[in-house]
């Protein structure tokens, strides 16, 4: 299975999930939990980068990763929690909380979540901690120019 990545310059070759652990008010784990968040497509990369930095920043010197993961079954989210009136796309705490029992638990590599930005699109959090992280490997890194019209600010 293939995921895929946007990094910058300093980080394109980490896959440490470190950067993570270090952010307040990621979506799926707390302040000092390790993970590191993958999409299934690129375009889903540049849409939930796109909602973390301001259309009027000028963002360079970024890069596609292309992750290989193993085939791994990823571990999935009751559909019923996601249908439950929206409250996972506003209640960051208990996204936190699932995603930090995730790691936590360490039963599982991959754990497949909904976009909160795209309906029907998945994001895949993949757990450092796991016996089987060393399988998972960079295998293409692109320059990644963000361009376009999609990126420019509405001045």
């Amino acid at each position: 299975m293939y995921v895929y990545r946007l990094s910058g310059e300093r980080y394109k070759n980490d896959l440490s999930g470190f950067g993570a652990a270090k952010q307040h008010g990621n979506r799926w784990n707390s302040y000092g939990t390790q993970m590191l968040y993958t999409s299934e497509s690129p375009a889903l990369c540049a849409v939930e980068l796109h909602k973390v930095y301001p259309p009027n920043i000028f963002i360079k010197n970024f890069y596609l990763l292309k992750i290989q993961i193993p085939n791994a079954e990823p571990l999935l989210v009751s559909d019923e929690f996601f249908d439950k009136d929206g409250l996972w796309q506003t209640d960051i705490n208990l996204t936190q909380q699932i995603g930090d029992f995730f790691i936590e638990e360490n039963q599982d590599l991959i754990l497949k979540v909904p976009s909160v930005w795209i309906h029907n699109c998945f994001n895949y959090l993949i757990n450092p901690h796991h016996k089987d992280f060393k399988k998972v490997k960079i295998t293409k890194i692109y320059s990644f120019p963000f361009s376009g019209k999609f990126f420019e600010s509405d001045k």
